[in-house]
């Protein structure tokens, strides 16, 4: 086989034993029975608030981490289709934006309570029936890649099996887009549809057909936005080209005037402070470099004229 044959992707594992399966995990069987038979030892759970709502996480640890850093390794060599983005090699915010700049309308939704939907059932069938692993493979796969009965927030695996159930979802999304001359993409749990002014009819096809297959939208992130709007994917304004949304930028603002409203007070900037809004002024560089430098120099400035902690 030539170099070129051998970086062939293809669209199934055909893992057809066990011995074979912990050859690719780079285990023992018996290390891989005694894992997959005490996860819970294996697992640190906690809850973290983020954007109202709290989300619980469920993190591998340990010897069980190492072998989801190498499924994911192997699960990430497979084909996947062009419409698919979060967490896929070579795939990001970017490219998951980056077809929807400039058009009239987009309309957007979101797969609610993604990964907690899920279950053990759904991935071990997928193990089975897409990727054409043997019945005895699968189980431990499902074992490795899901905890408690469903698809665990926090493990390595848990985004590239999201995305490896949603295959056929994504692939009737892209249908439906064509249909009309337009584009349609998933990042994780994020669903955009953009297309002609028209396209916003389109809300409850593509709200039917994310029940068909198992899903259930979240309605209070279902929206049509049209070009008079601020267009925004992930975080990227889509309106004319990549941009930075506004609201990003009046962070960013915001931060550094309450920065000079500190010259008189006794409280410096923590690291921890400091090294948020950098990272913030760094991916506004990334996708505006003349309003993220200007931030910047506005930061230094105010960092000098503060005398706060640089």
């Amino acid at each position: 086989m030539t170099k070129a044959q051998g970086s062939v992707r293809s669209t199934v594992l055909n893992i057809r034993s066990v011995r074979h399966l912990c050859h690719r995990l780079g285990a023992t069987e018996h290390e891989l029975k005694r894992i997959c038979n005490d996860l819970e030892k294996d697992y640190r759970s906690r809850k973290i608030y983020k954007n109202g709502k709290h989300r619980q996480i469920d993190a591998p640890v340990g010897r069980l981490r190492q072998l989801l850093h190498n499924l994911n390794r192997i699960l990430q060599n497979l084909l996947f289709p062009h419409n698919m983005h979060g967490g896929l090699r070579g795939r990001s915010t970017f490219t998951y934006a980056s077809g929807h700049v400039g058009k009239p309308v987009l309309v957007k939704s979101d797969l609610k309570n993604f990964f907690p939907s899920i279950s053990s059932g759904r991935v071990y069938e997928m193990f089975v029936n897409r990727l054409g692993c043997s019945p005895d493979v699968a189980h431990y796969l499902t074992r490795l890649t899901t905890y408690k009965g469903f698809v665990p927030q926090g493990s390595p695996t848990s985004t590239v099996i999201g995305a490896l159930v949603t295959i056929k979802l994504a692939g009737r999304l892209d249908g439906l887009a064509k249909a009309l001359g337009g584009k349609s993409d998933i990042f994780v749990d994020d669903i955009v549809l953009s297309g002609p002014g028209y396209a916003g009819r389109l809300k409850g096809t593509v709200k039917n057909i994310i029940q068909q297959e198992g899903f259930q939208p979240n309605d209070a992130k279902t929206e049509e936005l049209d070009a008079k709007t601020e267009q925004v994917l992930t975080g990227i304004r889509v309106n004319s080209i990549l941009d930075v949304p506004s609201e990003k930028i009046e962070v960013v603002r915001e931060i550094i005037r309450d920065l000079k409203n500190r010259k008189f007070g006794s409280r410096y900037i923590s690291e921890s402070e400091l090294a948020s809004v950098r990272g913030r002024i760094r991916y506004i560089i990334k996708l505006n470099r003349g309003t993220g430098l200007f931030l910047k120099r506005k930061l230094q400035a105010s960092l000098r004229s503060t005398d706060l902690k640089k």
